[in-house]
């Protein structure tokens, strides 16, 4: 749906349907909460988890990012909002 823009690791959903349900990765996933975002013709609810990966483990190919710099990446607004929101958590514990 949001093409050609850098993500955050998701399941593989699009505007046509859910995704597929599997993780990105196999990991200690955990419930972050839901973000909601208006698009020009519908609202998203979207569900976010969040997990974390140890240094040397393996990841999906992409591009990753420092915590520290991840408001450099340029993220569409959606994944800035889900972003915000485990980095939110990451500061509570």
């Amino acid at each position: 749906m949001l093409g050609g823009m850098l993500a955050l690791p998701d399941d593989g959903w699009s505007a046509r349907g859910n995704g597929s349900g599997e993780p990105p990765l196999t990991a200690d996933w955990r419930d972050a909460g839901q973000v909601s975002h208006v698009f020009t013709h519908f609202s998203l609810v979207l569900a976010v988890s969040r997990t974390k990966i140890e240094a040397g483990n393996p990841v999906p190919a992409g591009q990753w990012w420092p915590i520290a710099r991840l408001a450099e990446a340029g993220l569409p607004t959606l994944f800035e909002k889900a972003a915000r929101l485990v980095l939110g958590e990451l500061e509570t514990e």
